[in-house]
């Protein structure tokens, strides 16, 4: 067929992604206090959509994954200009902590990472970018992470993390959204190619949580069933109740509570 069109390629139960005539799959993930460590994107299995949120001052990452379907790819270079949507524009954005390679290097890799304090830094020839670490890590405002010469091999996911701060408290940020995505330039097959990834979104919240409840027989260690206990907040107020099945509500806010059997 035409090697040029422009083609849309499905991957597993989510992934959408526009690929050239080489085949590279871009998608990206956030992970968030609220997703217990797991990296996620926005759309289900079901297809329903997921809110993501972020907790005031708190710490998340995204989780940029690139899979090489075609030709062995070459100089790939991954930029983040960080949470500056494609198509939707961010309420509000974290400060810039680190980037892990780790798993790139482990597969024998040799990313090189790039920093900018500008938010459209171009390509790294363009003379925005450094090597440097920041001493101030809110400086920066766009990543981007150079795999030299190597080869990115057919079949295998190769990703980078990249580790942001949320912004302290304000109620006028509660449940507004930052947007965030990736892009890709490599060479495969002698053509040169570049992507766009999805689009994740975050909202922000204050911090919540979770409670889990077993309770035994103090003599013989069975666990026991049909019990019920409350959890009452300072005032007094019933903020979840809990039963050997589950707790009533997702989350509920941090802090101090009282658990009373009923």
């Amino acid at each position: 067929g035409d090697t040029g069109e422009t083609l849309v390629y499905n991957r597993g139960e989510v992934s959408v992604t526009r690929v050239m005539a080489t085949q590279m799959e871009l998608k990206k993930y956030v992970s968030t206090p609220q997703t217990g460590g797991h990296y996620r994107t926005n759309r289900q299995e079901d297809g329903t959509t997921r809110n993501i949120r972020a907790y005031f001052g708190h710490e998340y990452s995204y989780k940029l994954n690139l899979y090489n379907t075609g030709s062995p790819a070459e100089h790939v270079v991954v930029y983040d200009i960080l949470e500056e949507g494609s198509t939707t524009a961010s309420q509000w954005k974290g400060t810039f902590q680190r980037v892990d390679t780790s798993q790139a290097q482990n597969l024998g890799l040799a990313p090189v990472v790039y920093y900018s304090a500008a938010t459209s830094p171009g390509p790294l020839e363009s003379g925005s970018w450094t090597r440097t670490v920041p001493a101030d890590p809110a400086w920066v405002k766009a990543v981007a992470v150079d795999f030299g010469s190597g080869f990115m091999k057919t079949a295998r996911d190769v990703y980078v993390e990249v580790f942001l701060k949320a912004p302290e408290a304000r109620e006028d940020l509660v449940g507004k959204r930052t947007v965030n995505h990736f892009s890709v330039s490599y060479t495969a097959a002698d053509q040169e190619t570049s992507l766009d990834s999805n689009e994740v979104q975050v909202s922000l919240d204050h911090p919540k949580g979770t409670v889990s409840l077993e309770k035994t027989d103090a003599e013989s260690g069975e666990v026991l069933t049909g019990y019920r206990f409350q959890l009452l907040a300072a005032d007094g107020t019933v903020a979840a109740t809990l039963t050997d099945q589950a707790m009533d509500t997702e989350e509920i806010p941090t802090g101090p509570y009282i658990l009373q059997e009923v």
